[in-house]
């Protein structure tokens, strides 16, 4: 057996080199940013161009309870668990395990506002699992899912605006007929 050259150790080095510094900036940037996914979901949701949105990290708000897997608002214990006070202390730590566990599932997801085209919504943002085995890299595909509870008060408020609009309109005509009458 013959030992390799130089030359082709030394190529073989420059050709792992370059391989390397060709994976730099896909590690670097191959990864698409949360806020830009978010972004580009309302845009496509709401046919909004990309000059008119506004997104806005939003660190106080659990995904959890934005996406409505939240068991914050927990039933209540029935009242001889409630009037027990040893039982009421197991019931709220079972509750506290419950919550971190359903938050937990939530882990890798980002929440953010996003403003534009007359439209106000939550999502909750993540990056999608990789499903080729044993990678382990960034992804350019970002998932978002919109707060159906943000959207329930959003659409509840709606109502309630409308429901004024109409009382107020039916009051000024009632205030017309009389004015009329006299």
């Amino acid at each position: 057996m013959t030992q390799p050259s130089s030359r082709d150790s030394t190529n073989e080095r420059f050709k792992r080199g370059l391989f390397v510094a060709a994976l730099i900036p896909i590690a670097l940037f191959g990864c698409k940013k949360l806020k830009t996914g978010a972004a580009e979901k309302f845009a496509e949701d709401y046919t909004c161009p990309a000059a008119r949105i506004e997104v806005t990290p939003r660190p106080d708000l659990s995904p959890a309870e934005v996406l409505g897997a939240s068991k914050a608002k927990a039933e209540e214990p029935p009242d001889e668990v409630k009037n027990d006070p040893e039982r009421y202390a197991l019931w709220k730590d079972e509750q506290s395990k419950k919550q971190a566990a359903a938050d937990g599932n939530f882990a890798n997801f980002e929440v953010f506002q996003v403003k534009g085209c007359d439209h106000d919504v939550i999502y909750a943002c993540c990056h999608a699992s990789q499903s080729s085995p044993g990678h382990s890299g960034g992804t350019d595909v970002v998932l978002c899912r919109e707060s159906q509870v943000a959207k329930e008060e959003q659409e509840s408020a709606k109502k309630e605006k409308k429901a004024e609009a109409k009382e107020e309109k039916k009051k000024l005509k009632d205030e017309q007929k009389k004015a009329k009458e006299k």
